[in-house]
């Protein structure tokens, strides 16, 4: 996390830093990013940045952490404007994303996370991976209390004809979890696949669309 001096930079400064950040994370894989860069882009010493962050794994979280706020609070936004419907919201999301494929902003997030790892995180969440294998922020599960808050939210606005709320919270929230991992997912592969943007929005949508139905239809297990 950073630090308190961090935190009491003025945000134009603190805005310098975590943009010179993110340019680098996107253009190597985290392994090959410089802290020599970063400064130099951010125009601070060394000395100042460790002061600021303990290492370039403490950025890398907090840039990831940044770009996982602004996420979330984009998909809110979107809930707010389709009035609960949690569907539609995800399926705008998607849109806007793809909308946005080919601004700055959207590049660097998108290979922020390929070069961080974040195929891997799922492969962690599905068991496939040692969460333990390499210290990396998208391996982390999120804090729990700031998943909680999230959640709470997304719980209280969401239109509960959209998802069954009566159910435990815990499926309730892999529900809005699994929503977001294959919208990122998919996005992820259409960087990386452009000339199949068509099959994989069609992918997208069939998997949107099997987490809201089921692979049972109408039809509801309790």
């Amino acid at each position: 996390m950073p630090s308190e001096r961090f935190l009491k930079l003025s945000m134009e400064k603190r805005n310098r830093i975590v943009e010179a950040a993110r340019k680098e994370f996107a253009r190597v894989p985290f392994e090959e990013a410089s802290i020599n860069q970063i400064i130099k882009n951010a125009d601070i010493s060394r000395g100042s940045f460790y002061t600021y962050f303990t290492d370039k794994m403490d950025l890398l979280n907090y840039v990831c952490e940044d770009e996982a706020r602004q996420g979330t609070e984009s998909l809110q936004e979107l809930l707010l404007i389709c009035k609960g419907d949690f569907w539609e919201a995800i399926n705008g999301w998607m849109d806007a994303i793809l909308e946005a494929k080919d601004s700055d902003i959207v590049r660097e997030s998108v290979a922020v996370m390929m070069n961080a790892g974040f195929f891997r995180r799922i492969g962690v969440q599905m068991g496939l991976h040692d969460s333990g294998a390499e210290e990396n922020p998208f391996l982390k599960r999120p804090d729990p209390e700031k998943r909680e808050e999230v959640n709470n939210w997304f719980r209280n606005n969401v239109d509960p004809e959209c998802i069954d709320l009566d159910r435990p919270s815990e499926y309730v929230d892999t529900a809005f979890s699994m929503a977001v991992t294959i919208t990122l997912m998919h996005v992820i592969q259409i960087f990386a696949h452009p000339e199949k943007i068509q099959e994989i929005k069609e992918e997208f949508r069939r998997a949107i669309y099997l987490l809201k139905f089921g692979a049972c239809g109408i039809r509801q297990i309790r």
